[in-house]
Parts: C-alpha cells; sequence; structure tokens
C-alpha cells in the first residue's frame, strides 16, 4: 500500500526551517528599509539645498523651505549665510539649529549640517 501526503514530523521540521530563516531574514529587511528611507530623505533635502544655493545666486534669496515627502515633520527650513553657505536648518519644531530628526514610516532620521563641506548628512 502506498501513502500520500506528509507525515506530521515531515511538515514541523519544515515549518522549524521557514521560523529559522524568517528570524534570520527580518532584522536584515529592518536594516535595508531604513537605509533606503535615509537615502530618500537624504536626496530631498540634497536637491532642497542645491535649488535653494542656486536661488540665492540668482535673486539673493537666504531663507527657504523644503517639503520632504512622508516624514513628520514634512518641512524642514533652510538659511544661508552671505556666502551661500547653510547657516542653520531645522523643522517646525526647532526651526534654527545644525541638526533635526524627522520620522518616516516610523522610523526616525538624523539630519546634521556638515559645515566643512557644506551639505547636510542624514543616518
Amino acid at each position: 500500500m502506498r501513502r500520500k501526503g506528509f507525515s506530521l514530523l515531515e511538515v514541523l521540521a519544515v515549518v522549524v526551517i521557514i521560523a529559522i530563516l524568517v528570524t534570520l531574514a527580518l532584522p536584515r529587511y529592518g536594516n535595508y528599509v531604513k537605509k533606503a528611507i535615509v537615502s530618500s530623505v537624504q536626496a530631498s533635502i540634497s536637491s532642497c539645498v542645491a535649488d535653494g544655493v542656486s536661488q540665492f545666486l540668482k535673486n539673493g534669496t537666504k531663507t527657504f523651505s523644503c517639503v520632504i515627502p512622508k516624514a513628520n515633520p514634512s518641512v524642514v527650513y533652510v538659511k544661508l549665510n552671505d556666502s551661500g553657505e547653510i547657516e542653520s536648518i531645522g523643522t517646525s519644531n526647532n526651526p534654527t539649529g545644525m541638526s533635526f530628526s524627522l520620522t518616516v514610516r516610523g522610523r526616525t532620521v538624523e539630519c546634521f549640517v556638515n559645515a566643512t563641506l557644506n551639505i547636510v548628512e542624514c543616518r
């Protein structure tokens, strides 16, 4: 007589293997998502600051704001000095400073001004 299907022991072994693989994969997936969010915020802010510096060079505008998609708070305020370098950057919670934090999809992204390079870095 030929048996059809799998025994309970075989099914349990497969379930245990899948559980182990999921346990190993989830932290890596979380890190991947965090890096993607940080990269997205970094790109949005870098583009905005570049546009702001361009406006400064064209017409002398020293203050401007950037909308960061899916972020809370979603608006970042940037102020340039007379040389076109970043003087302060912040959110509605703290509009003047050299660093700020945003929450995007439940993850906190911290950004700060690298005064030496005149860029905003996020992590």
